[in-house]
């Protein structure tokens, strides 16, 4: 977490499917992606296409400096949430 959010997504019970989301700051949607970018790592670790990593630029809203609550939302299902441990992130200005 900094400028942009980065990472990787994928679905065990289903590696073929990209895995769409939203970037929630503070609980406000930030913005929409779908975890699709290729990484070698990821492709060695899982043995599917690699193709399961995403970066997604924060607004400028959320670049002041202070913490932030990072959350991705799994479009379509309302309670699938990614926390990291229930941190703030510092996101620079």
């Amino acid at each position: 977490v900094g400028a942009e959010v980065s990472g990787w997504l994928r679905r065990p019970h289903a590696p073929a499917a990209r895995v769409r989301f939203d970037l929630l700051l503070d609980g406000a949607v930030a913005g929409s992606a779908e975890a699709a970018t290729f990484r070698e790592d990821l492709l060695q670790a899982f043995g599917t296409d690699g193709r399961h990593a995403f970066s997604l630029a924060v607004p400028s809203r959320w670049r002041d400096g202070q913490r932030h609550r990072v959350t991705l939302r799994v479009a379509g299902e309302a309670d699938t949430r990614i926390e990291n441990n229930n941190r703030d992130w510092l996101i620079p200005a």
